[in-house]
C-alpha cells in the first residue's frame, strides 16, 4: 500500500472516530456505520485484495487491529492465499456492514476465521460506552449467519475475543466467550478458545503476553497464535510458516497444558560415542544425525544410566538410577511402576514404542502396554532382540509371525527392523493432530549383524576389503557400518516426515545411544576395535573400558536434542547429566507430573536457556551407578569407581585424566570418604516385578 493510501486510511479512521461521537450512548450493535467509512470501503477492500498474491483466496481472517497486525509477518501464511480483512478499530457492526456490502462476494475460501468484539467491550472509547456481553454475542451471531449465507461451502472458525487488560473488560470478555460455543454447528461452524493460550492455569491473564497492549506490540504472542492456527489450517491443506516470524519470536513460549510438543526419542542400541561423522569418525557417514546436532544441542557428557541394555532402559523409563530402579539385571518392572509412558499418557499424549523393550516379557507385570504405552511393537525380551530375522515380533503382547523366518540368526525373508521402522512412521502419521510420544529404542547396530542384500547402506559396504576380525559372520564390520548408516538414513526420513506433516516446529527430538560402545572387531592391529567407538579420532584419547563396565567407555554415549525455535542451533553443552534426568525433563516439557521418587533433574534450562526457562539449571550432588559386581559415582569432575566390590574405590579427575589412567584415591581421602557415604545412601534393595505366566514368554530362537 503506497503512502497516499496510507494517509487516506489515517484520515478515514479519524473521520470514523469523529463521526462515532455523535451517536450518543446507544449500544454499538445498533449504531450505523459512519458514511465516510461507507464511501471509502470499496477502495479499502480493493487494497486488501491486492495483498493476496492471486485471485484465489483459500483463507480469510476477519477481525480488528489484532488481525490486521498479521500484515507485519507476510511470510507466515505464504502459500495459503490469505485475505486479511482485519481493520483497526473494527466493531461487530462494522464487520457485519462490510459483509452485507460484498466483502466476501466472489471468493470461496476453504476457511474463514473470525475474531471480533475486543473494541465492543472496552470502556476507554470516548465515542461510545462498552457493549453488554449479550449485544456483542448477538453481533457475532449476525456476522456468522451472514457469512454462512454467502460462503455456504466454507468452514468458519470463531475465535474467542481478547480483553486488553484486567478489570471490567476482562469480565465482559469472559461472559461473551462463554456464549460463543453455542454458535458451533458441528459441521461448518466451529469455536476455538484461544484464551487458554494467553492465560495462566488459574485463569489470569499471562503478563508475558499482556506486557503492553495484548498482541499489538508483542511478537511472541503472535507465535502463540500461529501455533494455535497451525493444526486448523493444516486440516484444510493450508500452511503456517513459523520460521517467517521475527527472530524475537524464536524464544520458546512457556510450557502450558495447551502447549504440548510431540516428543520423539531415538535410542540406538550400542551406538558408540564417536560412531558418527559429527564426531569425526574416519569411516562412518551420518549426515542426518549430524544435521540434527547442528540444528539443536549436542551434549558431551550426558551419560547412560547403566552400562548394559536392560538396566539403562530402566533408568530412562523410570527416572531412577540403578541404586533405585527396578530392573538392574534380569527381571521386569513392577505392576505399580510409574514410567515415562504412563506419565505422558496421563498428560494426554498418544504413546507408542517401537524396537526393543527389555523391561518385561509377555506374561509379566513389566509389559509396556501396562506401563502407559498405547502400542508397543518389536521385541519384549532382550535375547529375542539379538536377531533381525526372528520368527515373530510382539505387538501389545500378541505374537506377529514373520513370514519366511525359521529361527536362523542371520538368514530369513522378513527383516524385522523394516517392520519396526514402518510402524514408527505410521504412528507419527496417525497421531500428527495430537501430542504424541514416539519412543524408538531401535536395535541396530546391536545383535547379529545382517540385513537384506538390497539395503542401500549394505551395497555401499559389502565389497569393502577390510582386515577387521569377524565375530558372528563373514563381513561383520561392514554390516555394522551399514547398520549405522541405515539408521541414519531412517532418522532423516522421519525428520523429513515431520516437515511434510508440518509438525517439525512442534516436535522435540532426542537421539542417544543406550550404553557405551563395545570394542567389536578387535585385533592386535585394532586394539580399540576396528570402528573404535570409544577412540577420539581427533586426539587419539580413548575412553577406558566399554559396554559392561562403569569406566567412561561403558557409560559415555551420544546425546542430541533438537527443537526448532526453542533450542539454539549449533549448541554444544558440557552439562553433566544422565538418563534419569529424561523423565523430569519430559514432564516439564509436557506439563506432566513425574514420579515423586525420581532421581533425575530436569535439564530444560540447559535445553532452552536459563532466561527462557526462568531459572538456573540445577545440578546433581552426585550421579550413581551399580550392578552386581561394581559401583561408580560422579561428582563434578571427580569419578570414583569400584570395579569389584571387594576392591577399594579408584578415583580419577576427568578434567585432567579423561582416559582414567591415573588413580589418585590415596591423595584425596576426603573425597573417597564422601563417595563411600553417597554409595551407601544411594543403594536400596531390588524389588522386581512378577512373572504371571511364564509359558507366554520367549523360549529361544529355535524353540519358540
Amino acid at each position: 500500500m503506497n503512502i497516499k493510501n496510507s494517509l487516506l486510511l489515517t484520515v478515514l479512521f479519524l473521520s470514523f472516530w469523529m463521526s462515532s461521537a455523535a451517536f450518543g450512548e446507544k449500544p454499538s450493535t445498533v449504531i450505523p456505520v459512519p458514511s465516510p467509512l461507507k464511501k471509502f470501503m470499496p477502495k479499502l477492500h480493493q487494497e486488501k485484495l491486492k495483498e493476496a498474491k492471486n485471485a484465489k483466496i483459500d483463507f480469510v481472517m476477519i477481525g480488528d487491529s489484532i488481525t490486521h497486525s498479521w500484515s507485519k509477518y507476510p511470510g507466515a501464511f505464504e502459500g495459503s492465499n490469505l485475505l486479511n480483512l482485519g481493520f483497526p478499530g473494527d466493531r461487530t457492526q462494522n464487520v457485519l456492514w462490510r459483509i452485507e456490502n460484498g466483502a466476501l462476494d466472489g471468493i470461496s475460501p476453504k476457511i474463514v476465521t473470525l475474531m471480533i468484539g475486543t473494541n465492543n467491550i472496552h470502556e476507554n472509547k470516548k465515542a461510545y460506552p462498552p457493549d453488554k456481553p449479550q449485544d456483542v454475542f448477538e453481533g457475532i451471531q449476525a456476522i456468522v449467519n451472514e457469512a454462512r449465507a454467502r460462503l455456504p461451502k466454507s468452514k468458519i472458525v470463531i475465535f474467542s475475543i481478547f480483553p486488553r487488560k484486567a478489570g471490567p473488560a476482562f469480565e465482559r470478555a469472559k461472559s461473551v466467550n462463554a456464549m460463543l460455543p453455542q454458535l458451533a454447528d458441528g459441521k461448518y461452524v466451529s469455536h476455538f478458545d484461544l484464551n487458554p493460550f494467553f492465560t495462566t492455569e488459574k485463569g489470569q491473564q499471562d503478563k508475558t503476553f499482556y506486557n503492553k497492549d495484548l498482541l499489538h506490540f508483542n511478537e511472541q504472542g503472535y507465535l502463540v497464535w500461529a501455533k494455535a492456527l497451525k493444526p486448523l489450517l493444516e486440516k484444510h491443506g493450508l500452511r503456517v510458516n513459523l520460521n517467517a516470524l521475527p527472530a524475537s519470536t524464536s524464544d520458546p513460549r512457556p510450557i502450558t497444558k495447551n502447549n504440548k510438543p510431540n516428543i520423539i526419542y531415538f535410542m540406538l542400541d550400542e551406538w558408540g560415542y564417536f560412531e558418527s561423522s559429527v564426531m569425526g569418525h574416519p569411516i562412518l557417514s551420518t549426515p542426518n544425525i549430524d544435521k540434527v546436532a547442528s540444528e539443536g544441542i549436542r551434549f558431551t557428557q550426558f551419560l547412560a544410566g547403566a552400562s548394559v541394555c536392560a538396566p539403562t532402559r530402566s533408568t530412562l523409563i523410570t527416572g531412577q538410577h540403578t541404586g533405585h530402579t527396578t530392573v538392574r539385571g534380569p527381571g521386569c518392572l513392577r505392576a505399580d511402576e510409574v514410567t515415562i509412558g504412563s506419565m505422558l499418557k496421563g498428560a494426554g499424549y498418544a504413546t507408542g514404542g517401537f524396537g526393543k523393550w527389555g523391561l518385561g516379557d509377555v506374561g509379566t507385570t513389566g509389559v509396556p502396554e501396562k506401563h502407559g504405552f498405547d502400542v508397543f511393537f518389536g521385541y519384549y525380551n532382550q535375547t529375542h532382540a539379538h536377531t533381525f530375522y526372528p520368527r515373530y515380533l510382539i505387538r501389545n503382547s500378541k505374537k506377529i509371525p514373520l513370514a519366511g523366518n525359521t529361527g536362523d540368526f542371520l538368514k530369513g525373508e522378513t527383516f524385522s527392523h523394516s517392520l519396526i521402522f514402518k510402524d514408527s512412521l505410521d504412528f507419527i502419521r496417525e497421531n500428527k493432530d495430537r501430542p504424541f510420544f514416539a519412543y524408538l529404542p531401535w536395535t541396530p547396530p546391536h545383535g547379529f549383524w545382517t540385513m537384506p542384500d538390497n539395503e542401500p547402506a549394505w551395497k555401499k559396504y559389502k565389497d569393502r576389503k577390510w582386515d577387521a576380525a569377524n565375530q558372528k559372520g563373514t563381513h561383520d564390520a561392514q554390516m555394522y557400518a551399514a547398520m549405522v548408516e541405515m539408521v541414519d538414513r531412517q532418522i532423516g526420513e522421519i525428520m523429513d516426515l515431520l516437515k511434510k506433516l508440518r509438525i517439525d516446529d512442534d516436535t522435540i527430538v532426542f537421539i542417544s545411544g543406550d550404553n557405551g560402545g563395545k570394542t567389536y572387531f578387535k585385533s592386535d592391529k585394532y586394539p580399540h576395535g576396528f570402528l573404535a567407538p570409544n577412540l577420539n579420532p581427533k586426539t587419539g584419547e580413548r575412553f577406558r573400558g566399554g559396554k559392561g563396565d562403569f569406566y567412561e567407555g561403558g557409560i559415555r554415549v551420544p546425546f542430541i536434542a533438537r527443537w526448532p525455535g526453542k533450542i539454539k542451533a549449533g549448541t554444544v553443552s558440557e552439562h553433566l547429566g544422565y538418563f534419569p534426568d529424561v523423565m523430569p525433563t519430559l514432564a516439564e516439557i509436557a506439563h506432566a507430573t513425574p514420579r515423586k521418587d525420581t532421581d533425575g533433574i530436569s535439564i530444560l534450562p540447559t535445553l532452552l536457556g536459563e532466561k527462557t526457562a526462568g531459572r538456573k539449571q540445577n545440578n546433581h550432588e552426585y550421579l550413581y551407578w551399580e550392578n552386581k559386581k561394581s559401583i561408580a559415582l560422579r561428582m563434578n569432575d571427580w569419578k570414583a569407581i569400584r570395579p569389584n566390590k571387594n576392591l577399594p574405590f579408584e578415583l580419577y579427575d576427568l578434567s585432567k585424566d579423561i582416559e582414567e589412567l591415573h588413580d589418585v584415591a590415596t591423595q584425596f581421602p576426603d573425597i573417597i570418604k564422601k563417595v563411600t557415604t553417597y554409595a551407601k545412601k544411594a543403594h536400596t534393595p531390588v524389588r522386581l516385578g512378577k512373572v504371571i505366566n511364564a509359558s507366554l514368554g520367549f523360549k529361544g530362537h529355535k524353540k519358540d
